[in-house]
């Protein structure tokens, strides 16, 4: 499967290519310990953009988010996405005994009602 965002970083792009294990359906929101939330930009939020911002990630082996990289969702939007990936926290990826670095998608919503 090809990445398809043209500015994903080197490391996001060899992530992939290596064949890191993805979590079941790609989601791992539901598998963080601590899932940061992230800020409404005021630009955002004076041009009313809304809606869902999709953000491919590497985790490590000690479950800290080491690249993410927007690539769905208003553009406004993408950067506070990132930076809330970045400083999240998931429980670390055992497989066949070892702890692994994987791939996964962190979506977030930015919701209707931040931006009357």
């Amino acid at each position: 499967r090809e990445l398809r965002s043209a500015d994903a970083s080197p490391a996001l792009i060899a992530a992939v290519r290596e064949n890191y294990r993805l979590l079941a359906q790609g989601l791992i929101n539901g598998k963080a310990v601590n899932l940061v939330s992230p800020s409404y930009p005021p630009a955002a939020l004076s041009a009313k953009a809304e809606g869902s911002v999709q953000v491919l990630v590497v985790v490590d082996e000690q479950g800290s988010v080491t690249e993410a990289r927007a690539d769905s969702g208003h553009e406004l939007l993408w950067k506070a996405a990132e930076n809330a990936a970045l400083n999240s926290k998931f429980k670390p990826t055992v497989l066949e005994g070892q702890k692994t670095k994987i791939t996964g998608i962190i979506l977030y919503t930015f919701p209707a009602e931040k931006s009357n």
